[in-house]
């Protein structure tokens, strides 16, 4: 399947707390792809231990709708208002959103590297927030 560089309409599902959620996006420009990769990675190459809110603050930037009715807010839908006031909703209500955005966006992506430096990836990769989060899914 050929992967369309200018798509209409960017839609990603995603599952929060076992419901899929249809959300719409921005295509990651080299700049945002350069600015997270550059705020993840420290001058050694460590991981920083802010990984979740990276990845929160980016999925925010990242993120363009969602589908009418996949998000309600005490029995109301959630309105996407052009201030995009429904963004900072979905911050404090459902951040897993963002942050899973921003995961599949800017991390899913693979390149083959020459460096065999990376025996403690496992434990730099862990995600402190994401053990101690009691609503993560």
């Amino acid at each position: 399947m050929p992967l369309e560089l200018r798509p209409e309409k960017n839609v990603i599902t995603i599952t929060v707390w076992g419901q899929e959620i249809e959300v719409y996006t921005n295509k990651p420009t080299v700049s945002q792809v350069q600015r997270y990769n550059s705020t993840i990675i420290g001058k050694k190459g460590l991981r920083i231990k802010r990984l979740y809110k990276t990845r929160v603050a980016f999925g925010k930037e990242l993120i363009d709708g969602f589908r009418q009715g996949d998000l309600v807010l005490k029995g109301d839908p959630v309105v996407q208002d052009p201030a995009g006031r429904w963004k900072d909703v979905i911050e404090q209500e459902c951040p897993q959103i963002l942050e899973a955005l921003a995961r599949l966006m800017l991390d899913n992506t693979s390149a083959e590297s020459d460096d065999n430096d990376d025996e403690d990836d496992e434990e730099d990769d862990a995600d402190p927030a994401d053990a101690s989060d009691p609503t993560y899914p």
